[in-house]
Formats: C-alpha cells, sequence, structure tokens
C-alpha cells in the first residue's frame, strides 16, 4: 500500500541520515593536535624557548606543558599576547626571559620602553644557549632583526641563527642531516594527517596538515638554496645529496597540492633537476623517504626507479625529462612573468631547447616541437 511505502520511506530517511554522519561526527580517535603539539615539542633542544603565533600551536603546547607536564624545561610565550600595552604586568610570570621593554611593537618605535623583534632576541638568545625557536609569522617586519638574525627551518617551526657576515650559517650537508634528524621527530610523532574528506578548509584540523606540506616545502627550497651556493659545495660541485633530498620532497608536496605548490615549486624543481643533470657525480644518492608511515602522506609517482638510480645515462635522462616538464610548466603558467628569474629561466629553456633540435636534426631525427 502506498500509506505503507511512506511510511518505510519516513522511518528509513533519518536513520540512513544518521549512518551517513556518524562517522563524521565521530571525534572520539581525534589525537591530531596532541601529536601535532609533540611534534613541536620534542624537536627543541633542553631550555629552549619558543615564541608561539599561532592560536593552535600556542594552546595545544600548553595543554601538553601544564596539563600532561610534557617538556615543560621548554619556555613557550604567544608572540601576539606580547604586543598590548598591558603586557608589562604579565612580565614576573616568565622570570627565564629578559624583556628589554614593556611589550612587543614594531622596529619604528620610537619609544624606549617598548621593543622590536631584534631588541628581544638580543636579549635571550644568549640566555637560552642560542636555542630560541619561533612559531608562525612574526608581527612585525623588522629590518634590523633581518640583517642580523636568520630563521632557518626547523620542523614545524624556525630556529632563529645569527647571521655570520654574507655566508650562510651552515652548509648545504650539514643542514641536510641536523634537519632531518628533526623531521625524523615530526614523523614519529605525527601517525596520520586528518583526512580532507572529514576535515576541510574550515576546520582547525585543516590547519596541520596545511602546515606539514608547508613547512616540508620551506625545509626543500632553504635546503636547495644551501646547496646552489658556494658555501653548499663541495669543492666545486654542489651537494647532490642535498639537491636530490629537496626535488623529492617538493615532489611530494606537489603531489598532495599542485595548485598552491605551482609556480615557484616547479622553478625550483626545474632548477634542482637542471643541477642534477650538470653533476659530475657517478651514482645518484637514494633519498630515504621518512614519510611512508604517516597515514595521508602522498607518495611521489614522478621519482627515478631504484634501477635508473644506478646508472648514469638513465637517472640523468629522469632528470633531463623531468627539468623539461618542470620548466615548460613554469613558463606556461600565467602569473610566471612576476616570478624573480623568469626571464633567465625562458632564456635558459629556450636554449637548451633549440639545441636538442639541432642535435636531433644532424642526427635525422624530428625536431622537438
Amino acid at each position: 500500500a502506498e500509506w505503507l511505502r511512506s511510511l518505510v520511506s519516513f522511518l528509513v530517511l533519518p536513520f540512513t541520515a544518521y549512518w551517513r554522519n556518524v562517522e563524521m561526527m565521530d571525534q572520539s580517535g581525534n589525537n591530531h593536535f596532541r601529536q601535532y603539539a609533540l611534534a613541536v615539542l620534542d624537536t627543541l633542544p633542553q631550555d629552549s624557548l619558543l615564541f608561539a603565533n599561532y592560536d593552535q600551536q600556542w594552546t595545544s603546547i600548553r595543554y601538553l606543558q601544564e596539563c600532561e607536564g610534557h617538556r615543560k624545561d621548554v619556555t613557550s610565550i604567544n608572540l601576539s599576547m606580547m604586543t598590548y600595552s598591558w603586557w608589562d604586568v604579565k612580565r614576573d610570570l616568565y622570570d627565564e626571559i629578559h624583556f628589554p621593554g614593556t611589550h612587543y611593537t614594531r622596529a619604528s618605535t620610537t619609544s624606549c620602553l617598548q621593543h622590536p623583534s631584534k631588541e628581544l632576541v638580543d636579549a635571550n638568545i644568549e640566555r637560552f644557549g642560542g636555542n630560541i625557536f619561533i612559531g608562525g609569522p612574526l608581527n612585525y617586519a623588522d629590518p634590523e632583526f633581518a640583517d642580523t638574525y636568520e630563521e632557518v627551518p626547523h620542523g614545524f617551526i624556525r630556529r632563529v641563527e645569527r647571521r655570520k657576515g654574507s655566508k650562510m650559517p651552515i652548509d648545504a650537508e650539514e643542514y641536510r642531516t641536523t634537519s632531518l634528524e628533526a623531521w625524523r621527530i615530526v614523523t614519529n610523532r605525527v601517525h596520520s594527517l586528518p583526512d580532507e574528506t572529514k576535515y576541510d578548509e574550515s576546520t582547525w584540523e585543516y590547519t596541520i596538515r596545511r602546515e606539514f606540506f608547508t613547512h616540508l616545502v620551506s625545509r626543500a627550497t632553504y635546503l636547495l638554496d644551501l646547496a646552489l651556493t658556494s658555501e653548499g659545495r663541495h669543492g666545486t660541485t654542489p651537494a647532490l645529496a642535498s639537491i636530490a633530498e629537496a626535488v623529492f620532497w617538493l615532489e611530494l608536496a606537489c603531489n598532495w597540492d599542485g595548485e598552491t605548490y605551482s609556480r615557484q615549486t616547479k622553478k625550483n624543481m626545474g632548477l634542482a633537476y637542471l643541477n642534477i643533470v650538470r653533476s659530475k657525480d657517478e651514482t645518484f644518492p637514494v633519498v630515504e623517504n621518512i614519510f611512508n608511515g604517516i597515514e595521508g602522506a602522498t607518495a611521489v609517482d614522478n621519482w627515478v626507479t631504484d634501477s635508473e638510480m644506478w646508472e648514469r645515462n638513465s637517472w640523468k635522462e629522469w632528470a633531463t625529462t623531468r627539468w623539461r616538464e618542470e620548466w615548460q610548466t613554469f613558463l606556461s603558467l600565467g602569473q610566471s612573468k612576476s616570478e624573480p628569474g623568469y626571464e633567465q629561466i625562458k632564456n635558459i629553456y629556450n636554449t637548451v631547447m633549440e639545441s636538442s633540435g639541432e642535435r636531433a636534426k644532424m642526427r635525422g631525427e624530428r625536431k622537438v616541437q
């Protein structure tokens, strides 16, 4: 009967909706922020100072320290709270920190009672044995701070290093090994990334996933920059192991989000592959994938195979193909012209492709289009 079918539909629909949404609403296994806070704190040396400037970072770290007693040796402080004029009454809560003024402000402020970023770090970097770290962006641009200190990628945060003249703080291989240890800790603490189907961009959990890949890219580009500078070279040759690891991490990020990490990352990937092709090394280094154990991390599809690693011509040909693909894509993107080095990249790309076409014609091959 019609009334019976209507009754069944009336009764079934609520239960159907319930079962469809119960998994989405079930947060019993949600420990993403605990993993995140552990991944920040456990990369820090003993008795470090951490300036936290993300809400989710600050609250999750404070919970671990105050409620679970984890890493109480680390002094963590909210950088944004220090910008308010009432902060001077809170300074006594932090005996370990020396505050050179009443509160944190921009560098152009003339009041001697307030302090910009550089003065704050100057007053504390020796007190904490050089172990000062920043999570999130600084509130104010400070040219004197940027001239004196460098923010070196360190897992989910950045380590404040005093600049050494015009040189980078460390060479590429040294940074590769030390920063990799920090990321090993991150991958040991973060067992899974928030599922995008359950935690979309409107959720706090999504920020963990975004941060994971953002900091992954920061470390990779910093490592690549070190490897391609004179300080990062071993003799006259760029450090191939550092270049290979950097571009592997960039491949990982692009596989996860090709739109966010498109223009600048494709430019850097092409640069990395170009230097791999130019390398005089006889063998290609094996890059360890420390992300295999993380649920939700993306596999790298474009990486060289094991057999190609041990054959010089094979990995050179692979790197040549990847260089061409990445720079071709970069040059085709509408906004790439605004990127620094665009014209230089265009000239290098066209010169190489024209040269390849001439060689192909000499061999009777079809010209590359």
